[in-house]
């Protein structure tokens, strides 16, 4: 069975130079169109910029809403939203229920789904995964092989890289880092400055701030001592 169309083209594609990302690719970006009632979106709405058809499904109730930028090989599908200048591009594939908003960028392989939101200037790129209701927010970066999921939240300027997982109800704020292998979970909650790596596990209701480095072991308790351990 056949999808009936949900959106056209309506303007004279408009020459795309990206200032970040992939510096060297340069595409033709259209304006699209609602040609039908679907979701939040009426028939006759204007939307943002895609490069292609393959960008931004006509099944679903997925939108890329004006002021929004979808291009390279990158997939919105199934319910989810882009929109307030977010741009999603490279092979990054955003889809279930997803919000991506605010400035935030999802590129390179990362797949951001589920009932996730990504806004307010945050980044998810590389092979990156945010899933779950996991939200990443107020300029933060997920990226190389990490991933949030479940209730997880990463704000503040934190970063969550390499090959780190964080999930359960963890927060991850204020600068903080989470990054080789490390893993974040339960009511966890990791701000200030706070280094989480190696093969560390931080789990339970730990609260965990003032420059600490966490590079080994299993942690399930209050600290807030700079003495723990030094920054590598």
């Amino acid at each position: 069975m056949s999808i009936s169309k949900k959106y056209e083209f309506v303007e004279e594609g408009t020459l795309f130079k990206p200032f970040s990302f992939n510096k060297a690719y340069i595409c033709t970006l259209y304006r699209i169109r609602a040609l039908r009632d679907f979701g939040n979106v009426s028939a006759g709405d204007l939307g943002g910029l895609i490069e292609k058809e393959d960008n931004l499904s006509h099944d679903g109730d997925c939108w890329v809403g004006y002021g929004a930028l979808v291009y390279e090989n990158a997939r919105v599908y199934g319910n989810a939203e882009v929109y307030i200048n977010a741009r999603v591009c490279g092979s990054a594939q955003v889809y279930d229920d997803v919000h991506v908003c605010g400035n935030a960028y999802v590129s390179g392989k990362a797949e951001v789904y589920g009932g996730a939101q990504v806004y307010d200037h945050a980044r998810v790129y590389d092979n990156a995964r945010v899933y779950g209701r996991a939200q990443i927010y107020r300029d933060s970066r997920v990226y190389d092989n990490a991933e949030v999921s479940g209730d997880a939240r990463v704000y503040d300027d934190a970063r969550v890289y390499d090959d780190a997982f964080v999930y359960g109800n963890a927060h991850v704020y204020r600068d903080a880092r989470v990054y080789e292998n490390a893993h974040v979970f339960g009511d966890v909650k990791a701000g200030y400055n706070t280094h989480i790596c190696g093969d560390t596990r931080v789990c339970e209701n730990a609260k965990i701030k003032d420059k600490i480095c966490f590079a080994s072991g299993v942690f399930n308790c209050w600290q807030s001592s700079p003495a723990l351990n030094q920054f590598r």
